[in-house]
This record gives structure tokens, sequence and C-alpha cells, in this order.
């Protein structure tokens, strides 16, 4: 599965998520947009509605111990998921945007 296919799991959270997955040497970086306003779609946006929190769910990353959330400036424990190929973290709140680096 390549990487463009990959997409956080964000089911039973409010919120408009956009997500870009980029692959530099041996790690992945994710870049997550918060793409909630009271008037989506309509621009300019004029006020940010923070998203709280939710885990993602990433295929194909396993064997990677810890996400590294810059805006936030936190580590995060990258627990296996389901299955064998999966890896799971939480981000606790985007107000804007985040930048996580996995590797």
């Amino acid at each position: 599965m390549g990487l463009a296919r990959r997409r956080p799991d964000n089911r039973g959270r409010p919120g408009l998520i956009g997500c870009l997955f980029f692959r530099q040497q041996d790690r992945v970086i994710v870049h997550l947009v918060n793409l909630t306003s009271a008037a989506t779609w309509r621009p300019p946006v004029e006020d940010l509605i923070p998203v709280e929190p939710f885990k993602i769910r990433l295929n194909g990353l396993t064997g990677r111990p810890n996400a590294r959330l810059l805006l936030a400036r936190v580590y995060r424990p990258i627990a296996p998921g389901s299955s064998a190929v999966a890896a799971v973290f939480e981000v606790a709140s985007i107000f804007d945007h985040e930048v996580v680096i996995i590797g």
C-alpha cells in the first residue's frame, strides 16, 4: 500500500481534518490541517474551531517508537493497532494545524 493511500482514522469525531503525507528518508511526516469553521468552504476563515482529541491509525508504520508533534511540542507513544501493520497514536488537539514526525 502506497503512502498516499494511508488516511488517519477520525471516525466518530466532529470536525474536518485535511491530511498530507510525506516520506523523507526513514521517516514519515504527517501534516494535519483543521478545516473546521462556522463557514466551512466559504473563505475567508474568520474563526478557528479547535478539534480534540482523536486517535490516528496509520497502516504500514509498525516498529516506530513514537510520534513527535511539533506544534504541541510533545512525543506520543505509538501503540500497535488491531493488525500487525498498523500504528496508532493520539493527537490531543488541533487548533489550526499540526505536523507529526514518525520515525
